[in-house]
């Protein structure tokens, strides 16, 4: 089945709307020649083989509402977590609190 790339897509996404679980976007991945951190063009088609899971009730959920997940991190997004902030730049007794 082929499956076309909606705005702010990844692959976890379509994994989702597709199969009703994330742990599906390595079988897209492998299919699609492609790494599940790539960002992806809208638009662009991509092979999302049938195949029965456990989970597929939550991809019929997703169907039936008619809802398309879309979560890729935006620079938009990114403006609310500022970068001199973080679990990188957090360092015990003075930016984080112990108790």
């Amino acid at each position: 089945m082929e499956v076309k790339v909606l705005h702010n897509q990844t692959l976890l996404d379509i994994a989702i709307q597709q199969y009703g679980s994330a742990t599906s976007a390595i079988d897209i991945a492998i299919e699609n020649n492609l790494s599940l951190t790539d960002t992806n063009e809208v638009g662009t088609p991509l092979i999302a083989s049938p195949k029965d899971t456990d989970t597929q009730i939550v991809a019929e959920y997703f169907q039936n509402k008619g809802l398309n997940p879309a979560t890729q991190l935006t620079d938009e997004i990114n403006v609310f977590v500022p970068s001199e902030l973080g679990i990188g730049k957090m360092r015990v007794g003075t930016t984080f609190k112990v108790k």
